[in-house]
């Protein structure tokens, strides 16, 4: 491994951990400053929905401009979200803070990945994005297990060490890393067409058949389950069972293990020995089982909290699946097209869950967790559906 990649791999570990800080404490800042139960999840879908919008274009700034200096604008636009995020006490600012983070967060997140790519030879460029995807899962562990420590005593103190470190990643990044070697960058104006996410979508639509549509409605499914769920698992902790940011920081890091553990074994095995299309029904549909049974011992908190932890461990392996699964019995000349579909449908399914489940939670704190696995079970029923399909083409064209 050369010294930009370990350099690089420095940074977005330390980034990774900072910026899972605060997840452990903003249910707790959310009860200080008295904000309504729906911020939580209305906030995380507002921030969604721009990271969305603004991610071509950040794509195409990559393509001009260095990708160091790209990174760096997308550490100080996190930080300026997090610093109005922490200065805030009205709805009105809370939004304002998730949409800036939206904004400029897409700078950091297109652009880590480009530059990645850009280093890396086709020959070890797999095991680049494993390292990739692995120090995000350890870093989640640390920042939330680090912040729920600290968060005990005192809860704006997290943020401010987030800001402080996220600004100085941002000053040591084009210090420490140099853009790619021989890229050539682009000029010129940039063409809305190309940046307008929304246009695109529906261009790319027009190319595709029924099964490959079930199979995008299944990961629009998942994200909107998954958001559901998530975004209000740590507040319920705190908002009805009243535990301090410490637990849900040790949780959410035992989490985040189980997630290390489960990728690196039964993902394993189930895309060496099993029928990938056929397997995701299985933990789509015990993902459900395992919400439901979570809903149905809610006054219960130790069977409530094994409870997630099953379910927790599939959700891990849902991603990789869904991945694999998404180039499967493809046209490989399509990769590009199809990989920007799941990604903007897992992106919706993420903008949409927690929105909805922001609302419903008013009514009753279970109520996005019921949701969740309604919607799980749906995606389940899908991929069946989808089996049927791909194995319909299958014969077809034998």
């Amino acid at each position: 491994m050369n010294k930009s990649i370990l350099k690089f791999f420095a940074i977005y570990f330390g980034f990774t951990v900072t910026s899972n800080f605060v997840h452990a404490v903003t249910p707790a800042f959310l009860e200080m400053i008295a904000a309504p139960s729906y911020i939580q999840g209305t906030a995380f879908s507002v921030m969604s929905f721009f990271s969305f919008l603004t991610a071509p274009f950040w794509g195409k700034m990559g393509d001009r401009k260095p990708y160091p200096a790209m990174i760096s604008l997308g550490f100080f636009g996190y930080a300026l979200g997090q610093f109005i995020f922490a200065s805030a006490h009205s709805v009105s600012t809370l939004l304002l803070a998730r949409t800036v983070s939206g904004l400029l967060n897409g700078a950091l997140q297109v652009n880590t990945l480009a530059y990645l790519i850009s280093v890396s030879t086709a020959e070890n460029r797999g095991k680049y994005m494993a390292w990739y995807a692995m120090l995000q899962s350890v870093g989640t562990c640390v920042g939330y297990f680090v912040g729920g420590s600290i968060g005990d005593y005192s809860v704006m103190l997290v943020f401010y060490l987030q800001i402080g470190a996220v600004v100085a990643l941002g000053i040591l990044t084009p210090i420490v890393l140099k853009d790619a070697p021989g890229r050539t960058l682009e000029s010129g104006r940039i063409d809305f067409a190309e940046i307008n996410p929304i246009s695109s979508m529906f261009s790319s639509l027009k190319k595709i058949d029924g099964a490959l549509a079930v199979y995008l409605s299944t990961v629009f499914c998942f994200g909107f389950a998954m958001m559901a769920y998530d975004n209000y698992f740590s507040y319920f902790l705190r908002d009805q069972l009243g535990f301090p940011p410490s637990v849900n920081g040790y949780f959410k890091a035992l989490i985040g293990v189980i997630a290390i553990v489960a990728n690196s074994t039964i993902n394993m095995w189930i895309n060496k020995h099993t029928d990938v299309r056929r397997s995701i029904s299985v933990i789509l549909g015990m993902s459900a089982l395992a919400v439901a049974t979570m809903v149905t011992f809610g006054d219960s908190v130790p069977a409530f909290m094994v409870s997630a932890l099953v379910y927790y461990t599939f959700n891990a392996i849902t991603v990789p699946v869904l991945q694999v699964m998404m180039m499967k019995d493809e046209d490989k000349s399509n990769a590009g097209l199809i990989s920007g579909l799941y990604n903007a449908f897992l992106s919706l399914g993420r903008t949409f869950g927690p929105l909805l489940a922001a609302f419903v939670y008013g009514l009753n704190p279970l109520y996005p967790f019921m949701l969740a696995a309604a919607v799980y079970a749906l995606a389940a029923v899908l991929t069946v559906i989808n089996k049927r399909q791909y194995d319909h083409r299958v014969r077809r064209t034998a």
